[in-house]
């Protein structure tokens, strides 16, 4: 692997390593007096820890103004400007990297681990006398490595699910370590994980709300929920059919380890059972969130809904365009599915009757559509304001609306920015999580003798019945393979846009979904509007895309010692 040293200070050198990344485990021994500096002082060690936090992932904009989901069946992106499209179009390897996150998340990891080897007790010794701050102080500096283990499990996690078998690296490495750095199992990496999370945990805060920890609540930091979510999710990718065959001996077992871990967080009564309203979720780290579990604040901007609102709004150049797929994917408010006998579909009035949360996640034909202060009916109809012809009009008939804040104004001349937050963790994944775990340990309505507190049914019917969705519980008598399609689909409509679909679809085997992109054609002719599915796209897949391809720099950086994945 290249070593970089580095003249700088450590200070400056974390700084360029945030902002502009850096290859993998950059090492300087030049920087010993100044880390010394940051490292005995309590003011720069703080600062040098909460900057880890800026490794955290955003999704609002993966790859230049596209979202991750533009590269699975959920969306499609209206531009041609983007590399988005080299997920799916042949030319992306390991030299033309999509989504490049292996150097900057072991930039996070090297960032925790130096926090870990150099933070010192001694540098609150002059706040000793203090009274109130010395205590304050005290509380927060003994969570702070337990902090800096869950970001360091955290951006592991990241880099398994992108690149399977990764080097595990829980220390700074001298040049010759990380030149010889090999690859561990993706089992070993989420094992370790697992049981980091299970250590860490109750060493975490159960919430910085209501200054319940320091008078000073500093929310959007790990707590105990953060690290009890990242274990089940870890523990859920291990156990899927990417890294799980059903031949394995030990096949149920995972399944009851990733319900375990799901059941853990259910459990500990740290969240409700009655999730807040759906509308009130997203872009809100405020209390009235029950179900905040982490998230990664942004900075106030209008970048986001300038990328996404229609290209019929002054301002607006489209962007992340649901696909007739995902919109086919929620179901009737009767609980079928469209395609399903006696479900009411009526293909000439197809958003009757659906579940809500089509209209709160996807801006149709007919729809309110609101920026800043210009609302109006949508028309993406041939020909229509929003429609084709017109250049960057959505190609699939369908505009964004989950995660855009309406009163952002984007035209000039009274532009404002708006907050936004991108959700890490939330309790609903985690009661979807328990429930597809739950269904493959024990089936859909088993609590295992009363060892557990939910069935998998009883877990995804309290998702389906908030405040604002109100969809039918599923039937009792549910088979455990109808179960595995349901939740499956339920994930993918509660979740869609948060970036979850990418990595579901690859830890199922079901990357060959995302190769027929349908769309919907409107025309609207004499007062009548008939709707066409199309096909707008057949893009690429190959197995091999299962994983990420490993940096071809890395590759030649170490010798050898770090081999590239499969077929890349």
């Amino acid at each position: 692997m290249k070593i970089v040293n580095r003249q700088s200070s450590i200070v400056v050198l974390f700084i360029a390593l945030i902002l502009n990344g850096c290859e993998f485990l950059d090492y300087s021994e030049r920087s010993f007096a100044e880390k010394e500096d940051v490292f005995s002082d309590y003011s720069r060690t703080v600062a040098f820890h909460t900057a880890a936090y800026s490794f955290l992932q955003s999704g609002f904009s993966d790859v230049g103004d596209a979202m991750l989901e533009s590269a699975t069946d959920n969306a499609a992106y209206a531009w041609d400007d983007t590399n988005i499209q080299n997920f799916y179009n042949g030319v992306w390897s390991p030299i033309n990297q999509v989504d490049a996150q292996w150097s900057s998340l072991y930039a996070g990891i090297r960032s925790t681990n130096m926090f870990l080897e150099n933070v010192r007790d001694e540098v609150l010794e002059k706040y000793k006398w203090t009274g109130d701050t010395y205590q304050t102080r005290l509380k927060k500096w003994a969570i702070y490595p337990y902090e800096s283990r869950f970001l360091r499990a955290y951006f592991h996690f990241e880099l398994a699910k992108r690149y399977g078998d990764i080097p595990l690296v829980t220390t700074s490495l001298t040049p010759d370590e990380a030149n010889k750095s090999t690859r561990r199992s993706f089992k070993e990496v989420i094992e370790w994980i697992a049981q980091e999370c299970t250590e860490i945990a109750p060493n975490l805060p159960v919430s910085y709300r209501d200054n319940l920890v320091t008078p000073d609540a500093e929310l959007g930091r790990a707590t105990r929920g953060a690290a009890l979510a990242l274990k089940s999710r870890a523990l859920l990718y291990l156990v899927s059919p990417l890294h799980n065959p059903t031949s394995a001996p030990d096949y149920q077992q995972k399944w009851i380890n990733a319900a375990n871990a799901a059941h853990d967080l259910i459990k500990s009564g740290l969240y409700s059972n009655t999730l807040p309203a759906w509308s009130n979720v997203f872009n809100n780290w405020r209390a009235t969130n029950t179900e905040l579990i982490l998230e990664r604040r942004q900075a106030n901007s209008r970048t986001f809904e300038i990328a996404n609102t229609s290209i019929g709004f002054e301002g607006g150049r489209s962007g992340n365009c649901p696909t007739q797929n995902l919109v086919d994917a929620f179901e009737m408010k009767s609980g079928l599915g469209i395609s399903e006998y006696g479900s009411g579909y009526d293909p000439e009035n197809p958003y009757q009757n659906r579940d809500p949360r089509l209209d709160m996640t996807v801006l149709r034909h007919g729809s309110t559509g609101t920026s800043g202060s210009n609302t109006r009916v949508m028309d993406i109809s041939f020909n229509g304001i929003d429609g084709k012809p017109k250049v960057g009009a959505s190609p699939t008939g369908y505009y964004l609306k989950k995660y855009m804040v309406s009163n952002t104004i984007i035209a000039p001349p009274n532009q404002n920015q708006t907050e936004h937050c991108w959700i890490l963790f939330r309790y609903t994944e985690v009661l979807l999580n328990y429930a597809e775990a739950m269904n493959e340990a024990f089936g859909p309505n088993s609590d295992n003798g009363g060892e557990y507190t939910l069935t998998a049914l009883d877990a995804v019917n309290l998702v389906r019945r908030r405040t604002g969705v109100a969809m039918p519980d599923y039937p009792n008598d549910i088979s455990q393979n109808v179960f595995r399609e349901k939740i499956r689909n339920e994930r993918r409509v509660e979740l869609a846009f948060e970036g979850h679909r990418m990595w579901d679809l690859r830890r199922w085997k079901q990357g060959e979904l995302t190769c027929t992109i349908k769309g919907v054609e409107i025309v609207q002719d004499a007062g009548i509007t008939t709707y066409k599915p199309v096909t707008i796209q057949n893009r690429l897949w190959e197995d091999k895309m299962y994983f990420y391809p490993i940096p071809q720099s890395e590759i030649y950086n170490t010798d050898g010692n770090l081999a590239q994945n499969p077929d890349w």
